[in-house]
């Protein structure tokens, strides 16, 4: 399995981290304006407007720059994830919460448009299956605290464990999908993923 690699050099200069955002604003143009053909080191310097030495401080290649861009698409989408389970509007209406939950997830990725195809097609070779980890290392006593704040009906003897896998079987609905957005509809998937973890999460068992 990977592991998570910042930048060769971080950037902790105020121009430094300009060039940063240039190379990772650029990079995202590239992508969602021109496709994966263009996406290049060099090209992504010229639309940056550095050079491309410049861009080798920061980043070693293409996968390093695509790395990143992941890595903020998916920061992205946890924290608009915590600010709907935070959130008082339906916070008694746990299934409403969900629907909503997996509803922003599906708006982020069609906000980005050919981003998203990219990401869904390269997210494992590039960034493995540790980032995905973490992120469940992230989100899953954050669930369990939400789940106890708002007295909601969680009933499994291992409650770490079923949030994981709940957390896992979303996270390849939604990679099925946007590969393949024609097998059905956006609402339609929304709703299977959210009766899914409606059933498996908060129905008592027999």
């Amino acid at each position: 399995m990977k592991e998570d690699k910042p930048p060769i050099k971080q950037p902790l200069q105020t121009r430094s981290k300009h060039t940063v955002e240039a190379i990772i604003e650029a990079a995202t143009r590239i992508l969602k304006k021109q496709g994966e053909t263009k996406f290049n080191t060099n090209f992504v310097a010229e639309i940056a407007g550095v050079s491309v030495g410049s861009l080798y401080q920061f980043f070693k290649n293409k996968n390093a720059i695509s790395d990143e861009l992941i890595n903020r698409l998916l920061d992205k989408n946890l924290k608009k994830i915590e600010a709907i389970l935070k959130s008082e509007v339906h916070s008694n209406n746990v299934d409403q919460k969900i629907y909503e939950v997996v509803s922003s997830l599906f708006d982020s990725f069609e906000a980005e448009g050919p981003l998203t195809s990219f990401v869904m097609e390269n997210v494992l070779k590039i960034v493995g299956l540790n980032r995905f980890k973490r992120i469940e290392e992230k989100m899953v006593p954050f669930f369990l605290e939400q789940i106890k704040i708002n007295n909601l009906p969680f009933h499994h003897s291992n409650p770490e464990l079923a949030l994981s896998n709940a957390i896992q079987c979303v996270r390849v609905l939604v990679l099925s999908y946007f590969l393949s957005p024609e097998k059905c509809q956006r609402e339609e998937m929304i709703l299977e993923i959210k009766n899914l973890l409606m059933a498996y999460l908060f129905k008592e068992p027999n």
